[in-house]
């Protein structure tokens, strides 16, 4: 089984790598940017939740 969930992660990786070579990189950009700001106000969410209502305030605006 292990074998076989490394063989799956080998492929995906293959596949990612491929896709990251052949993209724009105009739509790299709008992705990331995209993507990083999801990520940033998901962090600030995290935090407001956890009780640190400064740090997520400050990442969430």
């Amino acid at each position: 089984m292990p074998v076989l969930i490394g063989f799956l992660a080998l492929i995906l990786a293959l596949y990612g790598l491929r896709m990251f070579t052949r993209a724009s990189p105009a739509a790299m950009a709008r992705t990331i940017r995209k993507g990083g700001g999801a990520a940033t106000i998901a962090l600030g969410l995290f935090f407001i939740l956890r009780g640190r209502i400064d740090i997520g305030l400050l990442l969430a605006s």
